[in-house]
């Protein structure tokens, strides 16, 4: 009995084992094939991202380059004089402004004022700014004598410096730095209308970094002018000279040709229906 046992035991075994091994081998395929899909999952993933990716690319540059040709078609429109003439004006017009300010502050301090009037007269000249920046941006939009507008303001601003040279009393100061807050809301957006005008939306984000590359220029310039006639001179001649200054200013806004600004694109309007009344209107 007992050799009969284990002979039937070893058949059992031989025969639990022989059923085992095809199970496992049909197990195995089971097993590998969800990794086989997600494989496939993440290979179309990754070629989605990459069709994804060089379609940004190339519609970017898409966009880049119609941005270019419509700045270049908006630039044969415009003259070299008028874009030369908008240069320099924004170069004498840091050279005028740059006049005020800590020239200012020091003058009045060398007249013997004390420092409370001194802030107190800034202040007057930074809150008339302030106030002028909406009625001048809306006169901006209005009226269609851009660089008449601008010229308003070079004059006030030349105003302004004469009675400090010339006369510098209590009240007149005051004035003048009434005077010369209110030119920043008039010069301001009206340099502003015209290098739309010109340069259009295409063309503004470079005719903005052209505006300040000759602001800047011109801040530089300035310093060390009128440096030199404070230190030399007096600082009377601060002022007489940004009143002067003020004539080659007019003289390059003068050379803007206004023909060439745009009156509807000066006020940013791109509608049609715009575009068709106001055409309208200047035909009646």
């Amino acid at each position: 009995m007992r050799p009969g046992g284990r002979g039937s035991g070893r058949v059992e075994g031989r025969n639990e084992r022989r059923v085992k091994r095809p199970m496992s081998a049909e197990s195995s395929p089971k097993e590998r094939r969800p990794h086989a899909g997600q494989g496939a999952a993440r290979e179309r993933r990754r070629s989605q991202l990459r069709e994804r990716l060089l379609g940004f690319h190339t519609r970017s540059r898409q966009v880049i380059s119609e941005h270019r040709h419509k700045r270049k078609l908006r630039e044969r429109e415009v003259s070299d004089r008028s874009r030369r003439g908008l240069d320099w004006t924004n170069f004498f017009l840091a050279d005028v402004q740059l006049s005020f300010g800590s020239f200012l502050a020091f003058y009045l301090a060398e007249l013997g004022w004390s420092k409370q009037n001194v802030g107190l007269a800034l202040t007057i000249g930074g809150l008339a700014a302030v106030a002028a920046q909406i009625p001048g941006g809306a006169l901006a939009d209005a009226v269609r004598w851009k660089r008449g507008l601008a010229a308003c303001g070079f004059i006030l601003i030349a105003t302004a410096a004469l009675i400090l040279a010339l006369q510098p009393s209590f009240p007149l100061v005051f004035a003048a730095e009434a005077l010369h807050g209110m030119s920043a809301g008039l010069v301001g957006p009206a340099i502003a209308a015209i290098s739309l005008g010109l340069a259009g939306r295409h063309g503004m984000s470079s005719r903005i970094g052209r505006n300040y590359r000759f602001a800047g220029a011109g801040n530089a310039v300035t310093a060390a002018f009128m440096g030199a006639l404070g230190a030399y001179l007096s600082n009377h001649a601060i002022f007489m000279a940004a009143a002067v200054l003020c004539i080659p200013a007019l003289i390059a806004l003068n050379e803007i040709r206004p023909k060439e600004i745009d009156y509807i694109r000066a006020r940013n309007a791109a509608n049609a229906t715009i575009r068709s009344t106001c055409k309208d209107s200047s035909t009646s």
